[in-house]
């Protein structure tokens, strides 16, 4: 399946970027905007093959398939090791949910291993500390089978980069398919808001809510993120982190 959109797939390239927000996206590729069809890939849900698999950008590191296990650890090692930094006071800061990616797996991975906290303003303001931005660099691209280097947040994002497909290869584990057989990721599934078509993503979830001033519910996890979800702003009140970038 293809669809043609009047937008360079460049222009979406994603390097460094605050772990605090979805993403942020820059053009540093220095393709001009050109009308292109994008190739999707099409998987098998429930086929995970892990022979053969292709490996991710930077030597040295973790190739091959990432798993909605490998996520899912990487982000209980990342708020285990912030909760042991002490950054944060509890109930302060939420870093709110995490994109299912090789790309943020392999990120939260690098933070948890270096053994270096941050400060609050180096997280609130993404100015991370150097031993975190070295590693991250070891990610920013994605190896495909004939050398060719694509954006490492590209690999498992359903759009067929490499020639061969291998950045989409064995990555259906961290996608959830809705009940039409559309994927979205896994870590879209029960966020309050429906990304399957027919919203079948936020069926039998289940989701603590904080209560507004104004006694509506927001999802407990923007609670102190940062953003202003209640209409009263009650959601980020005097208790929340908060400090002053440049």
């Amino acid at each position: 399946m293809s669809l043609s959109l009047s937008a360079s797939r460049a222009a979406s390239g994603i390097l460094l970027f605050s772990l605090l927000i979805p993403c942020a996206c820059t053009d540093d590729t220095g393709v001009p905007d050109t009308t292109e069809t994008l190739e999707y890939a099409d998987w098998e849900f429930g086929a995970v093959s892990y022979a053969g698999a292709a490996g991710a950008g930077g030597e040295g590191q973790a190739a091959g398939v990432v798993t909605l296990a490998d996520f899912e650890a990487a982000v209980d090692s990342f708020t285990q090791f912030v909760g042991a930094c002490g950054t944060f006071r509890a109930g302060s800061f939420s870093f709110g949910h995490f994109r299912s990616s090789p790309y943020r797996t392999h990120l939260l991975s690098c933070i948890a291993q270096s053994a270096v906290c941050a400060t609050q303003r180096e997280y609130l303001c993404a100015d991370y500390p150097q031993e975190w931005q070295e590693c991250f660099q070891e990610f920013e691209t994605f190896t495909c089978d004939n050398g060719e280097l694509i954006n490492g947040p590209y690999q498992c994002d359903t759009i067929i980069d490499c020639d061969d497909g291998e950045d989409e290869r064995n990555c259906q584990d961290l996608w959830y398919q809705c009940a039409d057989g559309s994927p979205v990721l896994q870590s879209d599934r029960c966020d309050n808001d429906v990304d399957c078509p027919d919203a079948s993503d936020e069926r039998d979830c289940e989701i603590d809510f904080f209560v507004c001033d104004n006694y509506r519910g927001v999802p407990s996890w923007n609670v102190c993120d940062g953003s202003k979800d209640c209409a009263d702003g009650s959601d980020e009140d005097d208790g929340c982190a908060k400090v002053t970038c440049n």
